[in-house]
């Protein structure tokens, strides 16, 4: 599992998301 910075949504900043 590795933590990424993803865009859940246009609006959203990118937040860490665990990625497994």
């Amino acid at each position: 599992a590795i933590f990424v910075p993803i865009h859940f949504r246009s609006r959203a900043p990118p937040l860490p998301t665990l990625i497994s």
